[in-house]
């Protein structure tokens, strides 16, 4: 057989294996695809399909005018939640199939293309996030796009390939903003490579001009470009606030750069290895001195440094995934040696991907536990949600924590909601009103509900850490109160503790209910900086009473009253500001103590 017949064979065979892959990724990914909505984004984007109103979060921020509209054309045929799914299915498809294709390009071996599309796509991230309702899985698929055409840029390319890079470049930012940290160093590159002129301009412009046009939804709804201006840079202020600062407290560098670079493939049983093919790829390639890999090797470092600097490790693992994207084909390259099979017409090219789909059958493994639940039945807010509906009385009023206000929002339209504290500014005095939590924990100290999954390594690592637990719990009068000053929002852990943490000075207001005794429990945490502390409790300016409060106890007070309607203080010696006594900590409250519940005695 000569050489030629040789590349063609095993180009037929590149093909079908191609296919038979796209296939089964495609088959698993749509047999555990999400039935109900899950993660914070989801009601927000499934919001923004019904009605684009980006001032109002529907999407959130930055906008996302071009997953929207392609979901909008799908919501034709579907519910908004479904042509989400959908969306995020097709682009999962369409995404292996040129991720292979453009790793292919790059190494000159179809089957190592197919193989670091094998890993990522089969990445424990990917598992998780690929068919979510949200816009990773459309604009992963969008730059895989992109990333082929760049692959066979040339001197000799015809002209639209230049057209096709800047058309699909600009499509993924589109479709996530977010993704302008690694598209625009991979376009920048890319214009430094070995290409004529024309096709530099035919790459920019394309871009321009497609950005120019999905961008256009966005300043109408925004108010123009002066509206644009405000609302980007407002979410520029938050993120500079939440994401860069507050949501890194607690956390070390190291402990930053694990989530980003390791958890995206799983535990270490898994990360480590795939990690070490990786490293084993980049050496192999910085030998063969291959050019292809420079745009997308130096696009996903300069990406993959903005995220460990800036971006929140709590959502680390989804943010992961366009410098995953490089890690994968570096790790294919490694595997390929590892099989000693780097050459296109080498017929021993399929152990690299057997390799890969082993390592996917192993992450399958890790991730079915979170992936069973989900595709099998409600997530814990929805099952909460339906049974608020089905079980509460109309006037019921919802109180929603923080991390449930977008399902709050969608899901149960049918009460009047409000986040807690301004809930209790409103109904703590409204006796007459049932009021219940819709709650991101468990719950230990009242009547409700509570809706969960079961725990996992793979849910601890691949999430933010949220809704596995959700609970529906019941507020009753008497447990009731207005905070007035110093009084920090409530807090919450998967199995049921809450607490909210009083200042120094702190004052909050009973409901007018008649009551002898009000019943207090106070606490402070075991990791406490403070090993004591003394709180003075007044009720409408008299002296109740002294107590001393240990660190990692818990005390109960009985203080009588004088009259419905009373204002307590406390007043603690001490307090704490976790950010000036532990330098890996931002959170800059003055905290004293743990007010863990008031009861009135009726």
């Amino acid at each position: 057989m000569t050489e030629g017949a040789a590349v063609a064979d095993i180009d037929r065979r590149g093909r079908a294996l191609l296919l038979l892959s796209i296939l089964l990724v495609s088959a698993l990914y749509w047999w555990f695809r999400p039935r109900t909505l899950w993660e914070f984004d989801e009601p927000l984007f499934v919001s923004a399909v019904m009605a684009y109103d980006p001032l109002e979060h529907h999407p959130p921020p930055p906008g996302y005018p071009l997953l929207i509209g392609l979901a909008k054309l799908l919501a034709l045929l579907l519910d908004p939640f479904d042509a989400l799914v959908a969306l995020s299915l097709i682009s999962s498809m369409i995404g292996f199939a040129a991720l292979a294709i453009a790793f292919g390009n790059i190494t000159s071996s179809r089957t190592t293309g197919i193989a670091g599309a094998l890993l990522f796509y089969l990445s424990p991230s990917m598992l998780v996030h690929g068919a979510l309702p949200v816009s990773d899985a459309t604009g992963i698929a969008f730059l895989a796009v992109a990333l082929a055409f760049a692959s066979r840029l040339g001197a000799a390319s015809p002209p639209r390939t230049a057209l096709l890079f800047g058309l699909f470049a600009s499509a993924a930012v589109g479709c996530r903003p977010q993704l302008s940290i690694i598209v625009l160093p991979l376009l920048a590159v890319s214009l430094l490579q070995p290409i004529s002129w024309l096709d530099r301009l035919r790459i920019a412009g394309c871009f321009t001009l497609v950005s120019a046009g999905w961008l256009i939804p966005l300043l109408i709804e925004t108010g123009g470009i002066s509206g644009l201006i405000r609302f980007e840079l407002g979410q520029a202020a938050y993120f500079a606030a939440h994401d860069a600062d507050i949501s890194r407290s607690g956390r070390s560098i190291a402990s930053i750069v694990v989530r980003f670079v390791a958890h995206p493939w799983g535990d270490k049983f898994l990360s480590l290895p795939l990690l070490a093919a990786a490293a084993l790829g980049v050496v192999g390639l910085v030998r063969t001195r291959l050019r292809g890999v420079i745009p997308i090797g130096t696009a996903a470092l300069v990406y993959l440094l903005f995220a460990i600097a800036m971006m929140d490790p709590a959502d680390g693992v989804r943010y992961a995934l366009p410098s995953s994207l490089a890690l994968a084909l570096f790790a294919a390259h490694g595997l390929a040696m590892i099989s000693g099979s780097t050459s296109r017409i080498d017929r021993r090219q399929h152990p690299a991907v057997v390799l890969a789909a082993l390592y996917g059958v192993a992450s399958f493994a890790y991730t079915v536990p979170l992936l069973s639940q989900r595709s099998s039945g409600p997530s814990p807010p929805v099952a909460a949600a339906r049974y608020a509906e089905d079980h509460l009385p109309p006037r019921t009023v919802i109180l929603h924590e923080l991390p449930l206000w977008p399902h709050a929002t969608l899901l149960l339209r049918q009460f009047e909601s409000r986040r807690i504290e301004e809930g209790l500014r409103e109904y703590a005095d409204r006796v007459d009103v049932p009021v219940y939590l819709y709650a991101d924990g468990g719950n230990r100290l009242r009547r409700g509900w509570t809706f969960s999954w079961k725990e996992s390594d793979a849910y601890g690592k691949l999430t933010r850490g949220h809704y596995r637990v959700v609970s529906l719990i019941e507020l009753p009068a008497n447990e009731r109160f207005t905070p007035l000053t110093g009084v920090y929002p409530a807090e919450r852990t998967v199995d049921g503790l809450e607490w909210r943490w009083l200042a120094s000075e702190a004052t909050l207001r009973l409901p007018p209910l008649d009551s002898g005794r009000v019943a207090i429990r106070l606490a402070l945490p075991s990791d406490f900086s403070l090993a004591s502390n003394l709180v003075e409790v007044s009720i409408e300016g008299e002296p109740a009473g002294r107590w001393e409060v240990r660190r990692g106890e818990e005390i109960d007070i009985s203080i009588p009253l004088v009259e419905t309607g009373s204002e307590i203080h406390f007043h603690s010696e001490r307090s704490s500001v976790p950010a000036e006594t532990n330098r890996l900590n931002r959170d800059p409250r003055q905290l004293a103590v743990m007010l863990v519940r008031v009861r009135l005695e009726l």
